[in-house]
This record gives C-alpha cells, sequence and structure tokens, in this order.
C-alpha cells in the first residue's frame, strides 16, 4: 500500500519574441525568429523532502532564449525548426528542440 500523494509543477513566463519574415519567391517565406522569456518556476510534493527539486529544476526566477526558423510554402506546406535554451541565471539547465511540418491536403 502507499500513501496519498499530493504534488503541482508550473511556470508563468514574461517575455517575447522578434521575428523577422522574407519573402524569398512568389511561393516561399521564411521568417527567422529570436525569443527571450523570464521564467517563475514552482511546484510542490509532499512525498520529497522539504527543499528538495523536482528533477532537478528548483523553484524560483530563470531565463530562456528561444530562436528558429518558419518556411511557409504558399501551396499549403509549412516546416518550422527550433529551439531553447532554458534556466540561464539558475542551477538547472534544459535544451529542447522541435520539428514541425504541415501540409494542407
Amino acid at each position: 500500500m502507499q500513501d496519498a500523494r499530493s504534488f503541482s509543477a508550473g511556470r508563468v513566463s514574461a517575455g517575447g519574441r522578434v521575428i523577422a519574415p522574407w519573402q524569398m519567391s512568389s511561393t516561399l517565406s521564411v521568417s527567422p525568429y529570436a525569443g527571450f522569456y523570464g521564467d517563475w518556476r514552482f511546484s510542490t510534493d509532499n512525498a520529497l523532502p522539504a527543499g528538495q527539486p523536482v528533477v532537478g529544476i528548483g523553484n524560483g526566477w530563470s531565463g530562456r532564449a528561444t530562436g528558429g526558423v518558419n518556411l511557409i510554402n504558399l501551396r499549403g506546406g509549412s516546416l518550422a525548426l527550433g529551439g531553447e535554451y532554458g534556466g540561464i541565471g539558475a542551477g538547472h539547465k534544459i535544451w529542447t528542440g522541435n520539428v514541425r511540418a504541415n501540409w494542407a491536403f
């Protein structure tokens, strides 16, 4: 048997992104972007000793930088490549990357 467990985790962010769209041809648009966000992370977990961070990510402030590019084919397709580096100014570092493709049919 295991006791009931109560936990929560969240992030509140404020910041922004700058996008520079370029029309490369009559059918292709390229939009590189860069951004910076301030994050406040918070969590509770009654199963952990007090003060222990969840997965090495503690409560408090940190920064997060993002960047990437969106390619849009005006005939209906798109490709997005992006990434972010989080934990700036904190005791943890988080690298994230993503790729997304869409095609209308």
